[in-house]
């Protein structure tokens, strides 16, 4: 009865009763193994990380003509995207960074495999804000803001760069399998 209950995909299911009718954790578990130290890697990936987050909150608030008002959807939408992805990746970031080198598989898909997706979807609304924002200028011209809209490009190519130093780094990181037993030893 109690496998029926079991929903599919839950890292509950990675508990199990041991002897002592306490839950242990009985799941895969990963471990950092890579070249650079863990500590090391990680304060890369939270500079980067700050980077990018203040370079995407900073291009909401440059009044560039793109920017201001509904008519320039294919910048605004853009910016929606790339605002969404860079959160969803700094909350990735922040869960590898709490929980350390050695990850539970539950948080293992929560962290590890979620920032590099995230990473690259932030990265390629950029760029699409950078083409959506090239139109508006070719099309509208700066309207007497030309600095506001170059600093709204460097921006955006600030949160591209931020993005690819970031996934370079993630990638470069390496994580080992075990498999835990019922009495929590690996």
């Amino acid at each position: 009865m109690a496998e029926q209950n079991k929903r599919r995909g839950s890292h509950l299911n990675s508990f199990q009763l041991n002897l002592n009718g306490e839950y242990v954790y009985a799941g895969a578990l990963y471990r950092y193994e890579g070249a650079v130290p863990f500590r090391s890697a990680v304060k890369t990936l939270i500079a980067l990380g700050c980077v990018l987050i203040a370079a995407v909150i900073g291009t909401g608030f440059v009044e560039a003509p793109s920017m201001l008002g509904f008519g320039s959807f294919y910048v605004i939408l853009p910016f929606i995207g790339e605002f969404v992805c860079a959160i969803l990746a700094a909350w990735s970031l922040g869960l590898l960074v709490y929980h350390g080198d050695e990850l539970r598989e539950y948080l293992y898909h929560r962290s590890v495999e979620r920032l590099n997706p995230c990473l690259y979807l932030t990265a390629g609304f950029a760029a699409a804000g950078v083409l959506g924002n090239l139109v508006f200028v070719l099309t509208h011209g700066f309207l007497g803001k030309p600095a506001a809209t170059m600093a709204l490009f460097a921006l955006k190519l600030t949160v591209i760069a931020a993005a690819v130093l970031m996934l370079r780094r993630a990638k470069a990181m390496v994580w080992h399998c075990t498999d835990v037993d019922a009495t929590g030893d690996p």
